[in-house]
């Protein structure tokens, strides 16, 4: 135990005065004073080593590189048209170009994604059913012809008899009666319709339609803004996670080193038990970062999957060459130079009694030997300087990226449960042939029209040549003759309406299956971190009883080291322990009612309202046939 007297700490403080004072002034020459003019963006500012006279660490000068990234790709295949876009995410080997046995760079994700992504598809579909709404709107400023025919049968022909006027006859001078309305009465008409837009109406009812289709035309441009964006942003994620795992692996091997050199030196009786039980709770951290930095790598892969637009089964493999720039203008880290003195062996004293435990004699303990960690980054992305030689910072150019992640046969079978019973995608099946049968309906203009009538008037008052009840029966025929358009522009959105209706169907399937794989991900890696944060929690409170026990006592592992402290900082580890412990087992908890959710399994309860059941396809109308 120490203290400091006031003097040390006056002299303490004045020292962070004068440190701090040193940073404000560094920090301010550092920054200009007006605007620095823009740079090149293709040509990289010289790196300049500057003096770190007060240790603030210099920031690079001038402006960042703005220009292009990378170039935009042309899709990997040409476009569907728009009322034909993909029905089915497909894998790599669906896409020409693109194996399924190599790995692919940034610009083929993009590439990829620009023919498969769903977002784009539904913005062409969408512009489908613009162009089609302006057609219907010009359709109501064009002539419309037509022919219409009625066939009539009354219950009798309407007669006038002029015998009675004529004071009757018979015979040859008997006068016929006239016929009015004979029984059988078909008629024939033809139409010629213009309409006349005196006020405009019409007019703007067009122009409305044309702007909205502009719009929908520019959203186009901005789904392919955003879906570049996406994709490399996810790209980058993958990589990124898969540099995790390299820390992470690295942090596991040192403490492996650890716990390897903490059972030589307790076995040599040159460190006491906690020692080795301190290594094994930061071995039992580390896996627990381990397992789950791996696990972000599958949910990371399956992620840009979905955005990309392909099958989530597809076995992708990513290369990080020529995706990964170093900012101009950055001194790259240097590795510092090996210190031969840092190397200290372990005393040749293994199984002698250890004289912090004298009544045991310890044997040599063997512990995992480390894992090869794939190195963090790639040296030839950091500029080399003479101050020695860079740290690797990305992964090497034959580093690849894939997902390593055995899912097995059991989460096939909760993908094809999930499949059939999740109702979004019922849902979209029958979205679908709704879409379908409008189609139909669409070409209501251009195609021939028949109604059957049943009538009877009675007219009490009837004079003259008309009677008091006439009962008929009357079949109309209508035949179009040209409708200006209007069929074929309402097909060209009903064809837009089916488009999307197929593309949200696909999107919820594969939106179900990375739900039901993260979930089956997740239910994996809870279930680990259960079984390491026990070991760990058990580690944790023997490390606590033995620093209770040195407190009693009072002593500590270290000379100069509070029991108190010591016995403060075991119980902080216990508290995390005890912490990380509770999370995992409801974690666990929690992943299985997420799996049970992903596949569908709360939505059907056999009763209503709803459906008591997943429906079958004859409901939804996906075996019906129609189109």
């Amino acid at each position: 135990m120490f203290s400091l007297s006031k003097p040390n700490k006056t002299r303490i403080l004045r020292a962070e005065v004068v440190a701090l004072t040193g940073i404000l002034a560094f920090a301010s020459s550092a920054l200009p004073a007006q605007t620095l003019p823009p740079q090149t963006p293709d040509v990289p500012l010289p790196i300049k080593p500057l003096p770190v006279p007060t240790g603030v660490i210099p920031l690079p000068q001038g402006a960042p590189s703005t220009g292009l990234q990378f170039p935009l790709p042309t899709p990997a295949q040409p476009l569907p048209k728009a009322d034909s876009p993909l029905s089915r995410s497909p894998n790599l080997r669906s896409v020409e170009g693109f194996l399924q046995d190599r790995a692919i760079t940034l610009q083929e994700a993009v590439s990829i994604s620009l023919y498969t992504n769903r977002d784009f598809a539904t913005a062409v579909a969408t512009l489908q059913q613009a162009r089609g709404r302006t057609g219907q709107a010009r359709a109501s400023l064009s002539p419309t012809v037509g022919v219409q025919g009625d066939l009539t049968y009354f219950d009798s022909a309407t007669v006038a008899d002029f015998a009675s006027f004529a004071g009757g006859g018979q015979g040859a001078n008997a006068t016929p009666p006239l016929v009015i309305t004979p029984q059988f009465n078909p008629t024939l008409g033809a139409s010629l319709t213009l309409p006349l837009d005196v006020a405009g109406v019409l007019h703007a009812a067009v122009s409305q339609t044309q702007f909205q289709e502009v719009a929908a035309r520019i959203d186009v441009n901005r789904v392919r803004n955003d879906v570049v964006y996406n994709v490399k942003n996810s790209f980058y994620n993958v990589l990124r996670a898969k540099a995790q795992i390299a820390v992470a692996t690295d942090s596991l091997n040192n403490s492996l080193n650890r716990l390897n050199d903490a059972n030589k030196n307790y076995a040599a009786g040159t460190s006491p038990r906690f020692d080795v039980i301190s290594a094994q709770r930061d071995v039992a951290n580390s896996q627990q970062d381990l397992i789950n930095t791996r696990a972000q790598l599958s949910i990371n892969l399956a992620s840009l999957k979905s955005i990309m637009g392909i099958g989530l089964q597809t076995k992708l493999r990513l290369t990080d060459k020529t995706a990964i720039e170093y900012p101009n203008g950055v001194l790259p880290p240097v590795l510092p130079s090996p210190n031969p003195s840092m190397n200290s062996g372990i005393r040749d004293t293994i199984g002698k009694a250890n004289p912090l435990d004298p009544n045991i004699k310890v044997p040599p303990v063997e512990t995992p030997q480390p894992v090869p960690a794939p190195p963090i980054n790639r040296s030839e992305a950091a500029p080399k300087t003479p101050a020695g030689t860079p740290v690797p910072l990305l992964p090497s150019p034959s580093d690849e990226v894939e997902d390593d992640f055995v899912l097995g046969e059991e989460y096939e079978t909760l993908i094809a449960e999930a499949v059939k019973t999740r109702p979004e995608v019922l849902e979209g099946d029958a979205r679908i042939s709704a879409a379908r049968r409008g189609i139909r309906y669409a070409r209501r203009s251009q195609s021939p029209s028949l109604n059957l009538s049943l009538s009877d008037t009675y007219s009490p008052n009837a004079a003259g040549f008309t009677r008091r009840n006439v009962a008929a029966l009357t079949l109309g025929v209508s035949v179009p003759i040209f409708d200006g358009g209007l069929a074929k522009a309402r097909v060209l959105e009903a064809r837009g309406i089916v488009a999307s209706a197929e593309i949200d169907r696909r999107r919820s399937e594969d939106q179900v299956q990375v739900e039901v794989q993260q979930a089956y991900i997740s239910l994996v890696q809870a279930r680990n971190r259960v079984a390491v944060a026990n070991v760990g929690l058990t580690q944790a409170l023997e490390a606590s009883r033995l620093a209770r026990v040195r407190y009693n006592a009072g002593v500590s592992q270290q000379t100069g080291i509070s029991p108190l402290l010591e016995l403060s900082s075991a119980q902080s580890t216990l508290t995390q322990a005890q912490s990380n412990q509770v999370n995992a087992l409801y974690d666990y908890n929690n992943s299985r009612a997420q799996l049970d959710r992903a596949v569908g399994r709360y939505a059907f309860t056999g009763s209503e309202p709803g459906y008591p059941s997943p429906h079958t396809p004859f409901v939804t109308g996906t075996k019906s046939g129609a189109k």
